[in-house]
């Protein structure tokens, strides 16, 4: 992604505000998304701080996914402080800026294993439970039905 890219992409009259009703161009955005271009670019590493409504989301991802089409055999990796913004990212930001940038790469959404049900272990609770894992209103039988 060149600087003009990110013009093209972030500033007045961009693809953003053609295409995102709604969109408000922000100098720090634009800015944000140069900084990160610049840090792909030099190999460097960049921490950005921004404040709330500066448009980061879009900002980091839409350099990441110019990044992924001219570099296939390389993997940017986003890690989130929040299951929601996880989720926020992967179901709705990407699959905007994939259509209003037309672009198009492999994605995936990884969470940590503390967001999973360690089957070992349900299993040891339950019997350790006895008659509540079998009552239909218990969390732990709720859990087991979902779990099938």
């Amino acid at each position: 992604m060149t600087k003009h890219d990110i013009y093209e992409v972030f500033d007045k009259g961009g693809l953003l505000e053609k295409h995102f009703g709604g969109y408000e161009y922000r100098e720090g955005q634009l800015l944000m998304a140069e900084l990160v271009r610049e840090s792909y670019e030099t190999g460097a590493i960049a921490a950005i701080e921004a404040g709330t409504g500066i448009g980061k989301s879009f900002a980091y991802l839409a350099v990441a996914l110019y990044h992924a089409m001219s570099s296939p055999d390389e993997r940017t990796v986003i890690a989130t402080s929040t299951i929601n913004l996880q989720k926020q990212l992967y179901e709705k930001d990407l699959p905007m800026l994939f259509r209003y940038l037309g672009l198009s790469c492999k994605t995936a959404l990884a969470v940590g294993r503390s967001n999973y049900v360690c089957i070992q272990r349900f299993v040891q609770t339950r019997s350790e439970a006895s008659l509540l894992s079998q009552d239909p209103q218990s969390e732990l039988y709720q859990v087991g039905q979902w779990m099938q």
